[in-house]
Protein backbone atom coordinates (compact mmCIF):
# COMPACT_ATOMS: atom_id res chain seq x y z
CA UNK A 1 0.00 0.00 0.00
CA UNK A 2 2.72 2.15 0.44
CA UNK A 3 4.10 1.78 -2.47
CA UNK A 4 0.34 2.86 -4.20
CA UNK A 5 0.41 5.59 -2.12
CA UNK A 6 4.41 7.34 -2.66
CA UNK A 7 3.02 9.50 -6.13
CA UNK A 8 -0.13 10.85 -4.20
CA UNK A 9 1.93 11.67 -0.65
CA UNK A 10 4.32 13.19 -2.66
CA UNK A 11 2.08 15.35 -4.88
CA UNK A 12 -0.09 16.13 -1.66
CA UNK A 13 2.97 17.58 0.11
CA UNK A 14 3.60 19.55 -2.74
CA UNK A 15 0.02 21.08 -2.72
CA UNK A 16 0.35 21.85 0.85
CA UNK A 17 3.68 23.76 0.74
CA UNK A 18 4.25 24.94 -2.85
CA UNK A 19 1.03 24.99 -3.71
CA UNK A 20 -0.11 26.57 -7.10
CA UNK A 21 -1.69 29.49 -8.76
CA UNK A 22 -4.46 30.57 -11.31
CA UNK A 23 -5.26 33.61 -13.26
CA UNK A 24 -8.44 35.18 -12.00
CA UNK A 25 -10.20 36.21 -14.96
CA UNK A 26 -12.73 38.92 -13.24
CA UNK A 27 -9.99 40.85 -11.39
CA UNK A 28 -7.08 40.23 -13.59
CA UNK A 29 -4.59 38.87 -10.91
CA UNK A 30 -3.11 35.59 -10.19
CA UNK A 31 -4.32 34.46 -7.29
CA UNK A 32 -1.84 31.87 -5.45
CA UNK A 33 -3.47 28.73 -3.46
CA UNK A 34 -2.69 25.77 -1.24
CA UNK A 35 -4.48 22.63 -0.62
CA UNK A 36 -4.46 20.05 2.02
CA UNK A 37 -6.13 16.84 2.54
CA UNK A 38 -8.79 17.17 4.97
CA UNK A 39 -10.34 13.26 5.13
CA UNK A 40 -9.67 10.16 4.12
CA UNK A 41 -12.51 7.90 2.79
CA UNK A 42 -12.38 4.11 1.83
CA UNK A 43 -13.96 0.61 2.97
CA UNK A 44 -12.85 -0.96 6.23
CA UNK A 45 -11.14 -3.24 4.48
CA UNK A 46 -9.06 -0.95 2.56
CA UNK A 47 -8.42 1.42 5.94
CA UNK A 48 -6.12 -0.58 8.02
CA UNK A 49 -4.27 -1.35 5.46
CA UNK A 50 -3.50 2.39 4.18
CA UNK A 51 -2.83 3.14 7.91
CA UNK A 52 -0.66 0.16 7.89
CA UNK A 53 -3.11 -1.51 11.12
CA UNK A 54 -4.65 -5.34 11.20
CA UNK A 55 -7.81 -5.62 10.16
CA UNK A 56 -10.99 -5.24 12.04
CA UNK A 57 -11.11 -9.41 12.70
CA UNK A 58 -7.74 -9.18 13.96
CA UNK A 59 -6.74 -8.99 17.66
CA UNK A 60 -6.82 -5.40 18.37
CA UNK A 61 -8.57 -4.39 14.95
CA UNK A 62 -10.48 -1.75 15.44
CA UNK A 63 -8.88 1.60 14.04
CA UNK A 64 -10.95 3.67 17.01
CA UNK A 65 -10.20 2.08 19.77
CA UNK A 66 -7.79 0.21 22.08
CA UNK A 67 -10.39 -2.62 22.20
CA UNK A 68 -8.73 -5.96 21.68
CA UNK A 69 -11.96 -7.70 20.59
CA UNK A 70 -13.42 -11.27 21.75
CA UNK A 71 -14.05 -14.43 19.57
CA UNK A 72 -17.49 -15.78 19.60
CA UNK A 73 -19.88 -18.05 18.06
CA UNK A 74 -21.57 -17.37 14.74
CA UNK A 75 -23.02 -19.76 12.41
CA UNK A 76 -20.88 -22.77 11.90
CA UNK A 77 -17.20 -20.72 12.57
CA UNK A 78 -16.14 -17.69 14.91
CA UNK A 79 -16.15 -14.43 14.42
CA UNK A 80 -14.09 -11.50 16.45
CA UNK A 81 -16.81 -8.58 18.33
CA UNK A 82 -16.17 -5.70 19.89
CA UNK A 83 -18.31 -5.29 22.90
CA UNK A 84 -18.84 -2.10 24.55
CA UNK A 85 -16.70 -0.78 27.22
CA UNK A 86 -16.85 2.43 29.18
CA UNK A 87 -13.63 2.54 30.18
CA UNK A 88 -12.06 1.76 26.77
CA UNK A 89 -9.03 3.88 25.37
CA UNK A 90 -9.65 5.88 22.14
CA UNK A 91 -6.75 5.64 19.27
CA UNK A 92 -5.05 8.82 19.15
CA UNK A 93 -2.21 9.95 16.82
CA UNK A 94 0.11 10.62 19.28
CA UNK A 95 -0.16 6.59 21.06
CA UNK A 96 0.15 5.20 17.70
CA UNK A 97 3.57 6.75 16.75
CA UNK A 98 4.67 5.04 20.04
CA UNK A 99 3.01 1.82 18.77
CA UNK A 100 4.84 2.02 15.37
CA UNK A 101 8.06 2.47 17.21
CA UNK A 102 7.45 -0.45 19.14
CA UNK A 103 6.18 -2.38 16.25
CA UNK A 104 9.48 -1.48 14.29
CA UNK A 105 12.04 -2.17 17.39
CA UNK A 106 10.18 -5.70 17.52
CA UNK A 107 8.75 -6.64 14.01
CA UNK A 108 5.55 -7.45 15.61
CA UNK A 109 2.52 -5.42 15.62
CA UNK A 110 1.92 -3.59 18.49
CA UNK A 111 -1.96 -2.57 19.60
CA UNK A 112 -3.28 -3.28 16.37
CA UNK A 113 -0.67 -0.99 14.92
CA UNK A 114 2.14 -3.31 12.26
CA UNK A 115 3.88 -0.67 11.37
CA UNK A 116 4.18 3.19 9.72
CA UNK A 117 1.65 4.73 7.17
CA UNK A 118 3.02 6.93 4.36
CA UNK A 119 -0.17 8.86 5.01
CA UNK A 120 1.53 9.74 8.63
CA UNK A 121 3.48 12.23 6.05
CA UNK A 122 0.50 14.11 4.67
CA UNK A 123 0.73 17.77 6.29
CA UNK A 124 -1.93 18.58 8.27
CA UNK A 125 -3.65 15.01 8.18
CA UNK A 126 -4.55 13.05 11.20
CA UNK A 127 -4.07 9.41 10.49
CA UNK A 128 -6.77 8.32 13.27
CA UNK A 129 -9.57 10.97 12.91
CA UNK A 130 -9.32 12.05 9.22
CA UNK A 131 -9.70 8.21 8.20
CA UNK A 132 -13.82 8.13 8.36
CA UNK A 133 -15.67 5.08 9.88
CA UNK A 134 -17.57 3.31 7.01
CA UNK A 135 -21.29 3.05 7.10
CA UNK A 136 -21.63 1.17 4.00
CA UNK A 137 -20.43 -1.94 5.44
CA UNK A 138 -20.68 -1.17 8.92
CA UNK A 139 -24.40 -0.42 9.24
CA UNK A 140 -26.12 -1.05 5.98
CA UNK A 141 -24.77 -4.28 5.18
CA UNK A 142 -23.41 -4.70 8.69
CA UNK A 143 -25.56 -4.33 11.42
CA UNK A 144 -28.85 -3.58 9.44
CA UNK A 145 -28.91 -7.00 7.89
CA UNK A 146 -27.79 -8.79 10.63
CA UNK A 147 -30.68 -7.60 12.82
CA UNK A 148 -33.06 -8.32 9.88
CA UNK A 149 -31.69 -11.94 9.24
CA UNK A 150 -32.11 -12.99 12.97
CA UNK A 151 -35.89 -11.27 13.11
CA UNK A 152 -36.47 -13.53 10.14
CA UNK A 153 -34.38 -16.85 10.18
CA UNK A 154 -36.95 -19.55 11.59
CA UNK A 155 -34.04 -20.69 13.76
CA UNK A 156 -35.11 -17.82 16.10
CA UNK A 157 -38.32 -19.15 15.90
CA UNK A 158 -38.96 -19.75 19.39
CA UNK A 159 -37.59 -16.07 20.17
CA UNK A 160 -39.73 -13.00 21.30
CA UNK A 161 -38.43 -11.09 18.71
CA UNK A 162 -38.77 -13.57 15.97
CA UNK A 163 -41.11 -11.96 12.71
CA UNK A 164 -40.39 -14.51 10.38
CA UNK A 165 -44.84 -15.75 10.10
CA UNK A 166 -45.25 -11.68 9.16
CA UNK A 167 -43.47 -12.11 5.99
CA UNK A 168 -46.65 -11.97 3.67
CA UNK A 169 -47.39 -8.70 5.68
CA UNK A 170 -43.99 -7.08 5.19
CA UNK A 171 -43.62 -7.90 1.65
CA UNK A 172 -47.41 -6.67 1.25
CA UNK A 173 -46.70 -3.01 2.53
CA UNK A 174 -43.50 -2.65 1.08
CA UNK A 175 -45.05 -3.89 -2.33
CA UNK A 176 -47.44 -0.61 -2.23
CA UNK A 177 -44.47 1.65 -1.40
CA UNK A 178 -43.49 3.81 -4.05
CA UNK A 179 -40.33 5.57 -3.17
CA UNK A 180 -39.15 8.94 -4.85
CA UNK A 181 -36.63 9.33 -7.28
CA UNK A 182 -33.96 10.49 -4.86
CA UNK A 183 -34.11 6.16 -4.09
CA UNK A 184 -32.82 4.30 -6.77
CA UNK A 185 -34.49 1.13 -6.25
CA UNK A 186 -38.07 0.14 -5.78
CA UNK A 187 -38.94 -2.18 -2.50
CA UNK A 188 -38.23 -6.19 -3.23
CA UNK A 189 -39.62 -8.99 -1.36
CA UNK A 190 -37.78 -9.71 2.10
CA UNK A 191 -37.20 -13.16 1.00
CA UNK A 192 -34.90 -11.72 -1.18
CA UNK A 193 -32.92 -10.07 1.51
CA UNK A 194 -29.80 -11.90 0.42
CA UNK A 195 -29.70 -9.79 -2.64
CA UNK A 196 -30.43 -6.48 -1.51
CA UNK A 197 -27.24 -3.70 -2.43
CA UNK A 198 -26.12 -1.31 0.63
CA UNK A 199 -28.75 1.55 -0.90
CA UNK A 200 -31.81 -0.94 0.04
CA UNK A 201 -30.88 -1.43 3.46
CA UNK A 202 -30.42 2.03 3.75
CA UNK A 203 -34.12 2.69 2.64
CA UNK A 204 -35.17 -0.31 4.95
CA UNK A 205 -33.36 1.58 7.83
CA UNK A 206 -34.27 4.83 7.08
CA UNK A 207 -37.98 5.19 5.72
CA UNK A 208 -39.29 1.64 5.43
CA UNK A 209 -38.95 -0.24 8.76
CA UNK A 210 -40.55 2.09 11.64
CA UNK A 211 -43.82 2.39 9.61
CA UNK A 212 -43.91 -1.29 8.42
CA UNK A 213 -42.82 -3.07 12.10
CA UNK A 214 -44.61 -0.64 13.77
CA UNK A 215 -47.34 -3.29 14.61
CA UNK A 216 -45.23 -6.62 14.34
CA UNK A 217 -41.82 -6.46 16.39
CA UNK A 218 -42.45 -6.62 20.04
CA UNK A 219 -42.41 -3.28 21.41
CA UNK A 220 -38.82 -3.47 23.24
CA UNK A 221 -37.54 -4.75 20.29
CA UNK A 222 -39.07 -1.49 17.97
CA UNK A 223 -37.75 0.79 20.72
CA UNK A 224 -34.72 -0.82 20.75
CA UNK A 225 -34.68 -0.55 16.91
CA UNK A 226 -35.53 3.18 16.76
CA UNK A 227 -32.90 3.98 18.44
CA UNK A 228 -30.34 2.93 15.58
CA UNK A 229 -32.86 4.80 13.24
CA UNK A 230 -33.09 7.87 15.12
CA UNK A 231 -28.80 8.06 15.60
CA UNK A 232 -27.89 7.21 12.25
CA UNK A 233 -30.54 9.72 10.58
CA UNK A 234 -28.84 12.11 12.56
CA UNK A 235 -25.14 11.31 11.79
CA UNK A 236 -25.67 10.93 8.36
CA UNK A 237 -26.95 14.57 8.19
CA UNK A 238 -24.98 17.48 6.71
CA UNK A 239 -25.18 19.88 9.25
CA UNK A 240 -24.44 18.27 12.93
CA UNK A 241 -24.64 20.14 15.77
CA UNK A 242 -22.84 19.42 19.09
CA UNK A 243 -26.00 18.68 20.79
CA UNK A 244 -27.21 16.26 18.30
CA UNK A 245 -23.96 14.46 18.80
CA UNK A 246 -24.10 14.18 22.60
CA UNK A 247 -27.89 12.94 22.09
CA UNK A 248 -26.64 10.30 20.36
CA UNK A 249 -23.72 9.42 22.39
CA UNK A 250 -25.73 9.52 26.22
CA UNK A 251 -24.59 7.14 27.94
CA UNK A 252 -28.21 6.85 29.62
CA UNK A 253 -28.84 5.38 25.87
CA UNK A 254 -26.54 3.50 25.62
CA UNK A 255 -27.30 1.70 28.64
CA UNK A 256 -31.26 1.66 27.40
CA UNK A 257 -29.66 -0.54 23.98
CA UNK A 258 -27.96 -3.05 26.29
CA UNK A 259 -30.97 -3.45 28.39
CA UNK A 260 -32.84 -4.13 25.70
CA UNK A 261 -30.34 -6.38 23.72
Amino acid sequence: MNVLLEPFIKDCTSLSGKGFSHLNAEHNARIFCTATVAVGVCDEVTRPMMQNFKQYNGHYGCGMCLNPGEIVEKGNGRTRVYLMKEDVMLTTIENTRVFVSEAMETENACMGVKGPSLLSLLPHFDLICGMVPDYMNCICLGVVRQVANLWSDSKNHEKPFYIGTHIPSIDAQLSVIKPPCSISRTPRSVSLTKFWKAHEWLAWLLYYSMPILRNILPVAYYSHWSLVVARTAILLGNDISLAQLVYCEHSNLINCMADNT
